[in-house]
């Protein structure tokens, strides 16, 4: 049996219930399942076949989203109305700064550690920030490739198990773990001084040279290419 549902029967708020009660009333009973037709105004259609008596939503949510068109319209919807998104969109990290908790005010001090701590006890946002605090995916560390270098004059070495960085760089007041990706021998520095990085050619982080040797195993070139993660 073949049925069309005009447009205006999909508003959202009665999408599955309409279309079901729809489907199910006695002058459409068929033991061969039914084809549903829903027209847009716009002139495009979608069509969902239902092997049931009653509609099948996991087959008219397999055919919406199969659709670039109606896929967008009821993520859309899910967002706008419901507030759901969907994992890949960036949107849902703005809507859990905004939209899941009540604004925090700046003052009166108490009703400000009272709303922060409403915000942080809320189930979703607890375990995203244990999540944080874990430091599990997302909120891993992420390494990135650096030039290394030893500074070999003694009185500006860092000390072992310490590193200078470039005075301007990222690493500046981090606690880094510096991974050789020739051997994937690592190692933990705490941070030391700092450097001008004005020079050219200079490295990003500075070495000392009895890290160095334990790092690499041998000893260093002027320049190493190393992966240093933030810890």
């Amino acid at each position: 049996m073949t049925k069309t549902v005009p447009w205006w029967t999909l508003v959202p708020t009665v999408l599955f219930t309409a279309l079901a009660m729809w489907v199910t009333r006695p002058v459409v009973q068929s033991p061969s399942g039914q084809l549903v037709t829903i027209e847009f105004p716009g002139g495009g259609r979608i069509e969902v076949r239902s092997k049931r008596e009653a509609l099948d939503h996991d087959e008219l949510m397999t055919t919406l989203f199969s659709k670039d068109d109606s896929k967008r319209g009821v993520l859309g919807w899910l967002r706008d109305k419901q507030h759901l998104y969907s994992l890949e969109n960036p949107e849902l990290a703005q809507a859990l700064s905004t939209t899941l908790c009540d604004p925090i005010p700046l003052e009166p001090l108490e009703s400000r550690l009272a709303k922060a701590e409403e915000c942080a006890s809320k189930p979703s946002a607890a375990a995203l920030r244990r999540l944080s605090q874990e430091r599990a995916v997302p909120f891993h560390y992420v390494g990135v490739r650096v030039k290394a270098g030893v500074q070999a004059a003694k009185p500006h070495r860092p000390g072992a198990g310490r590193v200078n960085v470039c005075r301007t760089g990222k690493f500046v007041a981090q606690r880094l773990q510096i991974v050789d990706p020739v051997t994937s021998r690592v190692i933990e520095v705490q941070p030391g001084g700092t450097y001008e990085c004005t020079v050219a050619d200079h490295p990003d982080i500075q070495l000392d040279p009895e890290d160095a040797k334990r790092l690499f195993g041998r000893p260093p070139a002027q320049f190493e290419s190393v992966i240093a993660v933030v810890i």
